[in-house]
């Protein structure tokens, strides 16, 4: 039976501690010694839901708070997941992160699964970690840059203040501080941390990467929290926790074995299984789609009303998500 197993799960469990890159080189990187889901209340968004909170991040005035020292996390520590389907990658207009076209192979750099880690500290701080799962050969990094929210009260390594500008809105400006991620920081010693600091600090890649991380994540993390507390429309599926029989071997029972989750999925469109497994509904009935404006490039045209499903026609409810 096909299961799911939630990435920051895995890398908890040290599947991605080494690592085969693109080059053909091993690269051994315990993320594990500092990647726990201990405590972690995670979150899986369905394709739908995913798509949803993209295009609520386009909208920054609605989702970003107008005062971060204010931002309260639904749980001391919360992970959210989400995949970037076709759909998804054309709203982003990308499928990549940190890519510079002119001297990489994009097709290695696709993003196949983004993952974010938060959690509430002392002084209404957050300390937000971003993950990700490339589509080439299974590969998970874990960013070398965590984003401090509220970063005035921050206690310990030094912050790199930065300013975010929404491409679209920018009269927004989200102040947010980088600091060297915990996860490599712990993974590394000696010498290779002491590269790695330099690395950050110098190295052209990992400023890019820093720069595309915050400009994407705070929007999207405050757009998945919005979603989660939706009052209407959105399902929330709790999974129940595995736990490998006594049995199984290491190996098999890294596999098998996985902490609860919550999958958000689309409450008309989407139905999830037991196991975590989300699918487009086969039920749906038809219903009308009132007509609607669409804005275009070449400009803003009427769409005309419709009917959508198939079965006996029924007038549905409709609900604001944000006012």
């Amino acid at each position: 039976m096909a299961t799911v197993k939630p990435l920051c799960a895995r890398i908890a469990d040290g599947e991605y501690d080494k690592q085969r890159m693109p080059t053909g080189v091993s690269i051994i990187l315990p993320y594990s010694k500092n990647f726990t889901v201990d405590g972690v209340e995670v979150f899986m968004l369905s394709n739908e839901v995913a798509y949803s909170a993209q295009l609520l991040a386009g909208k920054v005035s609605e989702v970003v708070p107008t005062d971060l020292a204010k931002l309260h996390l639904p749980y001391p520590k919360i992970a959210i997941e989400f995949s970037i389907s076709s759909e998804l990658a054309a709203l982003r207009k990308k499928q990549t992160l940190c890519i510079e076209s002119e001297s990489r192979n994009e097709e290695l750099y696709k993003i196949a699964t983004v993952g974010i880690y938060a959690e509430s500290h002392p002084e209404k701080v957050t300390v937000v970690q971003p993950y990700w799962k490339f589509v080439y050969n299974d590969i998970v990094e874990v960013c070398p840059f965590a984003i401090v929210f509220n970063y005035d009260y921050w206690i310990g390594t030094p912050v790199q203040k930065v300013i975010v500008y929404h491409p679209h809105y920018p009269e927004m400006k989200i102040p947010v501080g980088l600091i060297p991620s915990p996860t490599w920081m712990a993974a590394l010693d000696g010498v290779a941390r002491e590269n790695f600091l330099k690395a950050i600090k110098d190295g052209h890649m990992f400023r890019t990467m820093a720069k595309e991380a915050v400009d994407e994540i705070p929007t999207t993390l405050f757009a998945a929290l919005l979603l989660i507390n939706c009052k209407s429309g959105i399902t929330l599926t709790r999974v129940s926790k595995r736990v490998a029989p006594s049995g199984y071997g290491k190996r098999l029972k890294r596999k098998y074995s996985s902490p609860a989750f919550t999958v958000l999925s689309l409450s008309e469109v989407e139905i999830v299984s037991s196991e975590g497994l989300v699918s487009r509904r086969t039920d749906l009935s038809a219903h009308y789609v009132r007509g609607h404006f669409k804005a275009r490039k070449s400009g803003i045209y009427w769409w005309n009303s419709f009917i959508r499903g198939s079965g006996t026609l029924r007038k549905r409810q409709a609900y604001v998500v944000k006012e």
